[in-house]
C-alpha cells in the first residue's frame, strides 16, 4: 500500500508540474498575442516613425513567440497570419505609412529618423519615400495664405484663402466640423507661409468661403 500512494503521490506531483507549466505557458503566449495585436492596430495607424518601426518589430517578435508556445493553437494561427503580413508585405505597410506622413505634411520626421536609421526602410520603401521628397521640395516653391479667424472666444483656427484682399477685422464665412457647417468668423492675422515653415499642416486646412 505504502509503494502504491508512492508511485501515485510523485505521478499526481508530475501531473501538478506539468500543469503548472501548461498554465504558465498559456499565459505567456495569451500575453504575446496580445501584444502583437496592439503592436499590429498601431503601426496601421501612426505617423510617428518611431513609434510605427518600434511597433513592428514588437509586431514580429510576438508573433514568432506565440507561434513557438503553441503551433496549433487557434490564436496561432491568427499570428501566422499577422506574422505573414509582416513580413510579406512590409513594403506595402511601410508605403502607406509615408503616404500618411505626407497627408499631415510629417517627411521632414521621418527624414530625420532615416537617417538616423538608414536600413529602417526596404529598399522599395526608400525609393518611394526618396520620391515623395522630390515631389514635396518641387512644391515648397508655392506659397500660401493663411488666415487666423476667431469666433466667438478668443481662440484663433488657421484657414488658407485664395481671396484676393482679405485683411484684418473682416468677417468671412468658413466651414466648421465635420459636416463643413458654414459659420462667420472674424480675420485677426493674415501670414504668408511655404509647406516646409507651415505652421500647420496644408493638406488638414480648409478654406474660406468667402467674405461676409
Amino acid at each position: 500500500m505504502g509503494f502504491i500512494h508512492c508511485i501515485r503521490m510523485t505521478f499526481d506531483a508530475r501531473y501538478r508540474d506539468n500543469f503548472l507549466k501548461q498554465k504558465k505557458r498559456h499565459i505567456m503566449a495569451i500575453r504575446h498575442w496580445e501584444i502583437m495585436n496592439d503592436s499590429f492596430s498601431i503601426l496601421k495607424q501612426t505617423v510617428s516613425p518611431k513609434t510605427f518601426f518600434g511597433r513592428y518589430d514588437d509586431a514580429v517578435s510576438n508573433a514568432q513567440k506565440v507561434i513557438n508556445l503553441y503551433d496549433n493553437a487557434p490564436f496561432a494561427e491568427n499570428a501566422k497570419e499577422i506574422y505573414s503580413v509582416l513580413v510579406d508585405e512590409k513594403v506595402d505597410l511601410c508605403n502607406d505609412f509615408l503616404c500618411r506622413c505626407n497627408d499631415i505634411d510629417g517627411l521632414g520626421v521621418v527624414k530625420a529618423y532615416v537617417d538616423e536609421h538608414p536600413c529602417c526602410l526596404p529598399k522599395e520603401s526608400m525609393a518611394f519615400f526618396e520620391n515623395l521628397l522630390k515631389l514635396t521640395e518641387e512644391n515648397d516653391d508655392l506659397e500660401y495664405f493663411f488666415c487666423s479667424v476667431v469666433f466667438d472666444s478668443e481662440k484663433s483656427y488657421y484657414y488658407l484663402s485664395d481671396i484676393d484682399n482679405i485683411k484684418i477685422g473682416d468677417n468671412v464665412l468658413v466651414p466648421v466640423g465635420v459636416e463643413n457647417e458654414p459659420k462667420i468668423a472674424t480675420v485677426v492675422k493674415t501670414e504668408k507661409f511655404k509647406i516646409s515653415n507651415a505652421p500647420y499642416p496644408i493638406r488638414k486646412l480648409k478654406y474660406i468661403i468667402n467674405v461676409v
